[in-house]
């Protein structure tokens, strides 16, 4: 059995000042604390969490980073700024599905 949570996310993007220059939008504290509570989240190495995000009719496979003082933040792919016209400074409103599998799936 699948199960999601989503929410929507509106924020500034900002570019990371190290090494690639990403593009990101942090998470608010609300935000961050439902995917740090959500107990079946994908997570990877270092705190990431597995996500699908959508903006304007782009849809795209991702992680959320964490980030100092426990918020989240997303990364705005090149194509997907290219794509959705989106410029360093814009605010955009970013929709985040967190997906899982249950633990234990309904028997056939």
């Amino acid at each position: 059995m699948k199960e999601e949570t989503s929410f929507t996310v509106k924020g500034k993007v900002w570019q990371y000042s190290g090494p690639g220059g990403w593009h990101f939008v942090n998470l608010n504290r609300r935000d961050s604390e439902l995917v740090r509570q959500w107990p079946l989240a994908k997570t990877v190495a270092w705190g990431y969490v597995r996500v699908k995000a959508s903006v304007g009719h782009t849809t795209w496979d991702t992680t959320l980073f964490p980030g100092k003082g426990g918020i989240y933040m997303i990364a705005i792919k090149a194509a997907v700024r290219k794509k959705e016209n989106i410029q360093l400074g814009d605010v955009v409103q970013i929709k985040i599905g967190l997906e899982s599998l249950a633990l234990f799936p309904a028997k056939k």
